[in-house]
């Protein structure tokens, strides 16, 4: 069984998604979208900087609306072996840890669930299917950082990710 591609999903619009769902309204997408024109962030950043809306607001929409679940890592028990599948480069490249190995495929939180390259890279490199889960973005980086704190961890990283 492969793993599904979230690029077979429909294509969703962060911005017409939060509207549609009265999280946001009309002009706070306009802004937000001129906004990310100039400086290139992503929408759901400014909007959460602008205090538009919350991170917490955006992923549980995102879980409900992709059908993925919502995994809260700050009390999460990682199985080292499971995390260890997925390298630091990686982790960190694609903002995703490897959670749980079932039947399925290995269970792999992203703070982006919309990445599809990142999902895409990820298949590849497991060569098993990816069972993609949402994650908090700030979750997810302290948890790489407890997990690979290895200095020397670090310093491989810090070059492979300048290449």
């Amino acid at each position: 069984m492969n793993s599904p591609s979230l690029g077979a999903r429909k294509k969703i619009r962060l911005g017409d998604l939060l509207v549609e769902h009265g999280i946001i309204d009309d002009v706070q997408l306009r802004k937000a979208l001129a906004s990310q024109k100039q400086n290139g962030k992503k929408l759901g950043h400014i909007l959460i900087e602008n205090g538009f809306t919350s991170e917490g607001e955006i992923l549980t929409l995102l879980s409900k609306q992709l059908g993925m679940p919502l995994i809260d890592l700050a009390n999460y028990r990682f199985d080292q072996s499971v995390v260890k599948l997925l390298p630091e480069t990686y982790a960190r490249r694609y903002r995703a840890i490897a959670l749980e190995r079932s039947a399925k495929g290995i269970l792999v939180g992203f703070s982006d669930p919309t990445d599809i390259f990142g999902f895409d890279q990820l298949v590849r490199l497991l060569s098993q299917p990816v069972q993609p889960a949402i994650v908090r973005e700030s979750e997810l980086l302290a948890a790489i950082n407890k997990i690979y704190k290895n200095p020397a961890s670090l310093s491989k990283t810090a070059g492979e990710l300048g290449q």
